[in-house]
């Protein structure tokens, strides 16, 4: 996450432009007014959600890495914009960076975690109706995952090389900069999907939410709820819809 204004391999190239300076920091300050709102939220609601299941372990873990992620945008708005003391870059580059990266793949673990966890169960349970649930909330956490973080890891190791390597012209390096920019801004993005995850998958934290929120879930939630309830007696039940 180094300054966009920097230089490639130790000549001119430039990648300071009204992209670089202007819409990635735009974009980053939209994300992270939306995910500090989101994850505040999500945190506050987990405080009050029992921990009695793997799935709500890892989610809370999930909620406190993309909380912590959201913190380190403002910082890297300030140096990307040019606003601030060029000393700000390095101190993105060796702390806010790591903060950033550290809990981006502190979060893809837990994810990782839940999808081995929500398909292990899957073939224990015989419900059909089960089953199916179970497949589309794997479907829909790696749907999120190829959308914010595929795309960025693709694009690293090409970037990595045209930093290292003299052999790429300075028009490729600026494009591989600006791709490994825009799918960092998409990993980014996650801390504002994951809180929907938690919404439509996590049935005790809607059930929280709604009740934190003084809201009445619908009379198909309840149903849920009830159905929830009675599977806690069982050893291998999930609390998620």
């Amino acid at each position: 996450m180094l300054n966009s204004s920097s230089s490639s391999s130790g000549n001119n190239c430039s990648h300071s432009t009204v992209i670089t300076t202007t819409v990635i920091p735009l974009l980053y300050c939209l994300i992270f007014l939306a995910g500090l709102s989101l994850n505040a939220l999500a945190a506050w609601v987990f405080l009050y959600v029992s921990s009695t299941k793997s799935f709500i372990v890892y989610l809370k873990n999930i909620a406190v890495a993309d909380l912590l992620m959201s913190l380190t945008f403002p910082f890297k708005i300030l140096a990307d914009s040019g606003i601030a003391p060029a000393e700000l870059s390095l101190f993105v580059c060796r702390y806010s960076a790591v903060v950033f990266y550290m809990n981006m793949y502190i979060g893809i673990t837990f994810f990782g975690l839940i999808g081995f966890d929500s398909s292990y169960k899957k073939f224990r349970r015989s419900s059909d109706t089960a089953k199916r649930k179970t497949s589309r909330n794997i479907f829909t956490i790696m749907f999120v995952f190829v959308i914010c973080f595929v795309p960025y890891h693709l694009c690293r190791t090409p970037y990595t090389l045209s930093q290292t390597s003299s052999q790429f012209t300075c028009q490729s390096q600026k494009s591989l900069f600006y791709a490994k920019e825009f799918t960092l801004v998409l990993s980014a993005a996650n801390v504002c999907l994951d809180p929907i995850i938690y919404f439509f998958l996590c049935l005790p934290f809607r059930e929280k939410l709604y009740q934190k929120l003084h809201l009445k879930l619908k009379a198909s939630s309840d149903v849920e709820i009830s159905k929830s309830r009675r599977s806690n007696t069982l050893p291998e039940s999930i609390n998620i819809v």
